[in-house]
C-alpha cells in the first residue's frame, strides 16, 4: 500500500470509528510504541496511551458525533487529514475543527499522529464546499438550483437513487452529504438500504432535469 491509502484507511477508520466509539479500531491504526499529540503538549505513547485517550474522549460525548474527513494531502510518509465533528460533551453541542500531521511507518501504522484542533459551541456545519474535491463542487451546486428550498424527506432516498448511476457509491454519499450537511457515512449507509419506487425516483430525476435546464 501507499502512503495516500494509508492515510486514506486512518481517516476512514476514524470516520466510522468515532461515532462508533470504536476505540479498538482506532488504536489498530498506531504503532505499537507511536506517539499521540492532542495539540502541543499532551503526548500520548504508543496504543495504550492512545486507548487512554480515546476512552477519556469518548466518555464525555453523550451521544454519535457527526464527522467528516477531506481527502489527505501526501508528502512522503507523512500525510495531513482535515476533520470537522459535531460531538455533544456532557450533552451539550460543541463544533470541532482541525488537521492530523501523520507520519507512518512499517505496515502503514502511524509512527506519530499531531493533532491540532478549534472548538466553538453549538453545532455548526461546515460550508458544503469544504471537504469535497473541486470536481464534485459544481454537482452539488447543481443540487442547490434544484432544491433552492432545500431537499423535502421525503426526495431523500428517491434523490440517492437517481444520482447512482452518475457516481461511484463514495462520490455519491459525498455530493449528497454535502449537500444536506450531513455525515457521508450515515449517506452512504442510507444509500445501501431500502430502495424507493421507480415512480419516486422518475419524479426527482425530472426535478434534476428541468433545473440542469
Amino acid at each position: 500500500m501507499t502512503t495516500t491509502e494509508w492515510a486514506r484507511r486512518w481517516a476512514a477508520t476514524w470516520r466510522a470509528g468515532w461515532p462508533a466509539q470504536d476505540v479498538e479500531a482506532i488504536a489498530a491504526l498506531q504503532a505499537p510504541h507511536g506517539d499521540h499529540w492532542a495539540g502541543i503538549t499532551r503526548r500520548f505513547r504508543g496504543r495504550d496511551g492512545l486507548r487512554a485517550y480515546l476512552t477519556e474522549c469518548f466518555d464525555e460525548e453523550t451521544r454519535p458525533a457527526e464527522v467528516w474527513f477531506a481527502e489527505p494531502v501526501v508528502t512522503g510518509q507523512t500525510a495531513s487529514v482535515e476533520y470537522w465533528a459535531i460531538t455533544h460533551p456532557g450533552g451539550e453541542p460543541l463544533t470541532i475543527a482541525g488537521c492530523t500531521v501523520l507520519l507512518f511507518g512499517r505496515g502503514g501504522l502511524v509512527v506519530e499522529a499531531r493533532d491540532y484542533s478549534h472548538a466553538e459551541p453549538g453545532a455548526i456545519r461546515p460550508d458544503s464546499h469544504v471537504f469535497l474535491p473541486e470536481h464534485l463542487r459544481s454537482a452539488v451546486d447543481e443540487l442547490h438550483r434544484a432544491y433552492p428550498g432545500g431537499l423535502p424527506e421525503a426526495d431523500y432516498l428517491p434523490l440517492l437513487a437517481a444520482v447512482e448511476e452518475e457516481f461511484s457509491d463514495r462520490n455519491r454519499a459525498a455530493v449528497v452529504a454535502a449537500f444536506l450537511g450531513r455525515d457521508p457515512l450515515r449517506v452512504a449507509n442510507d444509500a445501501a438500504g431500502d430502495r424507493p419506487s421507480p415512480g419516486e425516483v422518475a419524479r426527482v430525476r425530472a426535478i434534476l432535469r428541468r433545473a440542469a435546464g
